[in-house]
């Protein structure tokens, strides 16, 4: 199992303070005082990390709706041209629905889990209810496991655990595009 994003940092914290900082000499105090940084960086990372993508989606939705409303107080026009493209442009983009952020990624997280379970018991099923249901059924599974696959490689590349050449944020967009 390829660890998560907190199991990581919980690593990582666990070995600064029970392997590295008891090894430092009580005399590199400074050495000490920038582990210790450290372990309470890692420790705002476990706190914070999981709530980093709700964090941002209720940030835009709440200055997208405040540049609107601003924009509603102007009625007969900025006097800058340049300006009021701009926000038309910008307020034109799709962003983030505000239901992006109401779900905390534990849940998220857990629901993946639960749905992965059913694919797989479904999946039996259908194997075992015929040769046809069991090729739609493979050939199905088989395209979700290269787009899986695919983020994976992608997501874990830079812990050592996989080799990918490919962008996190292109694939993660390919898929989201494709979807």
């Amino acid at each position: 199992m390829t660890p998560n994003i907190s199991q990581q940092l919980q690593s990582m914290k666990r070995c600064l303070e029970e392997t590295i900082i008891p090894e430092l000499p009580k005399e590199a105090t400074f050495a000490r005082e920038q582990a210790s940084f450290m372990a309470a960086t890692l420790n705002w990372l476990l706190q914070t990390h999981e709530h980093q993508y709700r964090y941002e989606v209720v940030e835009n939705v709440e200055c997208r709706a405040l540049l609107s409303r601003l924009s509603d107080v102007d009625e007969a026009g900025s006097a800058d041209p340049e300006l009021e493209g701009m926000i038309r442009g910008t307020l034109l983009q799709q962003g983030p629905s505000a239901s992006d952020a109401a779900i905390p990624l534990q849940a998220v997280v857990a629901q993946t889990r639960h749905v992965k379970q059913l694919v797989s018991r479904l999946f039996n099923v259908l194997c075992e209810k015929s040769a046809a249901h069991g090729d739609r059924a493979r050939r199905l599974l088989g395209e979700a496991a290269i787009s899986q696959g695919r983020r994976e490689r992608a997501f874990f590349k830079g812990t050592g655990f996989t080799i990918s050449d490919e962008d996190l944020g292109a694939v993660l967009g390919e898929c989201a595009s494709s979807s």
